[in-house]
């Protein structure tokens, strides 16, 4: 029997997003719209084997 936990951002930290580099458009040049990872993931697995 295995047992096992998995965390993912588990302090729930910010990881921002590069920001937007199109010239083209000066109203969002340099504004970052997105994050780039997702909230906090826990995961369990149980695995039984024999």
């Amino acid at each position: 029997m295995e047992f096992r936990t998995e965390f993912f951002n588990a302090f729930n930290r910010v990881n921002f997003a590069n920001p937007n580099n199109n010239v083209l458009v000066p109203a969002t040049l340099g504004v970052i719209n997105s994050a780039a990872t997702g909230p906090r993931v826990i995961q369990f697995a149980l695995k039984a084997s024999f």
